[in-house]
């Protein structure tokens, strides 16, 4: 039986709304430049479907009221929280500069400032909430980079264990399975991160709705859940591996939407047993609040100011690197130098690239456009496929491809309006080459910063395979120079 709910009361002073709106317009004020690049970044579907999710955010917390009386008796911890979340987000405007970082911490505070008008269990109840609200965040894409990458890497370690008494798994690399002689990738689908994210907003409503107590058997039950969604997801791969391994590459294909489904099923089936373990809310009448003693009544006013002076901490000036990126140069006359425009020297120059150059090609066979960016810093690359799509050219296919042992690119069917045309790239370093662009990103967690170069190529017209294959293989020759002559200058 679901206990009923009370209603919220209504009853609210004009002071309290005042502090409250005060509140909120100065956290909007410390996060406006988060709230700005979210609206710059999201548009279109991805706009509206994260708006939508937002939006039934605040359909279950009016359907489900807990028992309030929205009435500002703060407490030291929720204030904290939102203190600590403004002040993390100034200090990371000048260091990281990450925004993906900067969004979470706006949920974070936007919690703590719910906490100074909610009692204690009913704030620690809302935390479903404050979950589905970062699922409302566009931060798939960056979960892709970041979780995604060790989880891929961590299946396809599991498939090659498992197949390997079988005499039929081998792990080539970070995420590439050897099977009977054929290099099956673990790609970025592979990662389990959007089933994650779906099973996220699953297990944070039903929650919610379902009124379960948010403790210690609640994360043990989370726990559990997640790790059902991630051995479901290594399950999947394995099965699709091995038909990739065995030459059924069209069943496989055919089975991959199947799978993940069944998969996916199975696990929220699993956390749905979970849920029921967990005990429901007694929801009673809330009692009024008392009257504020000296040290809370302190706590609104200490945070209304430190709230206004983080507001008004200056932007961090631009970082302009004293040394420019160094123009890089290749052999040969097949490669015809073209001058970046201003937008693209000025990203290249603030995100702290050593090298970079784009030239026009005139390879035998072969006519496209090259562009490499060299740097020991992840941040002055990306992955390409990006730039493709704000060109307006739309992606047919994308997957990678084996174009010498130890040497995979990542490989792009690209159709414009009147023409088609193929894109490639890879990153590479001194012994290193991958076409994932997560595996250059975890390259900087082992303490080291070697150089690599981002290396984005643009095929126009219409190639014969053996041409584009010895273009490729004299490109990652060339950038093997590059990186070798990077090395002695910088030794010397």
């Amino acid at each position: 039986m679901h206990a009923e709910p009370t209603q919220c009361h209504a009853n609210v002073r004009p002071r309290v709304v005042l502090e409250a709106l005060g509140l909120s317009a100065l956290l909007l004020l410390v996060f406006r430049p988060v709230v700005a690049g979210i609206l710059d970044t999201q548009t279109g579907d991805g706009l509206y479907f994260h708006v939508l999710v937002a939006v039934g955010v605040g359909v279950l917390a009016w359907l489900r009221p807990v028992t309030w009386r929205f009435e500002a008796q703060p407490t030291l911890v929720p204030a904290a929280l939102l203190l600590a979340a403004a002040s993390s987000y100034v200090a990371n405007r000048y260091t990281l500069q990450s925004h993906h970082l900067g969004a979470v911490l706006l949920v974070a505070a936007a919690w703590g400032l719910a906490g100074l008008y909610l009692r204690r269990q009913a704030w620690i109840q809302t935390a479903p909430l404050a979950l589905l609200a970062l699922c409302a965040l566009p931060l798939v894409d960056a979960l892709d980079v970041y979780l995604g990458f060790p989880l891929r890497m961590l299946t396809a370690r599991a498939v090659g264990t498992v197949l390997h008494p079988f005499g039929m798994g081998q792990l080539t690399s970070e995420t590439v399975v050897l099977l009977e002689g054929t290099a099956v990738q673990v790609d970025v689908p592979c990662s389990g991160v959007r089933g994650l994210w779906s099973g996220a907003l699953f297990w944070f409503t039903a929650t919610w709705v379902e009124a379960r107590r948010i403790g210690w058997r609640w994360f043990t039950a989370s726990l559990g859940f997640f790790a059902a969604l991630v051995a479901g997801n290594g399950a999947r791969v394995l099965c699709l591996v091995v038909l990739q391994g065995v030459g059924a590459s069209s069943a496989s294909t055919v089975l991959h939407l199947p799978l993940g489904l069944a998969t996916f099923a199975g696990a929220c089936a699993i956390g749905w047993v979970l849920l029921t373990w967990l005990p429901r809310i007694a929801i009673t009448e809330a009692p009024p609040f008392a009257p504020r003693d000296t040290a809370t009544s302190a706590i609104l006013p200490t945070t209304l100011v430190a709230l206004f002076l983080l507001a008004w901490v200056p932007a961090p000036a631009g970082r302009d690197h004293e040394t420019p990126p160094r123009p890089l140069v290749l052999d040969g006359t097949w490669a015809t130098p073209e001058s970046l425009t201003h937008s693209e020297s000025e990203l290249f120059r603030s995100r702290g690239a050593s090298g970079v150059g784009k030239w026009k090609l005139s390879w035998p066979g072969v006519e496209g456009q090259l562009v490499l960016v060299e740097s020991r810093s992840y941040r002055a690359q990306h992955r390409p496929d990006i730039c493709h799509r704000a060109a307006g050219r739309s992606i047919v296919a994308n997957g990678p491809t084996m174009i010498a042992p130890g040497f995979v690119a990542r490989k792009l069917e690209l159709a414009m309006p009147k023409a088609t045309a193929l894109g490639y790239y890879w990153f590479q370093s001194a012994e290193v080459t991958t076409d994932d662009y997560g595996a250059r990103v975890w390259s900087m967690l082992d303490g080291t910063s070697e150089p690599w170069v981002m290396v984005s190529l643009a095929i126009e017209t219409p190639s014969h395979e053996p041409e584009l294959q010895a273009l490729l293989l004299h490109l990652h020759s060339e950038v093997q120079s590059i990186l070798e002559t990077h090395d002695e200058s910088s030794s010397s």
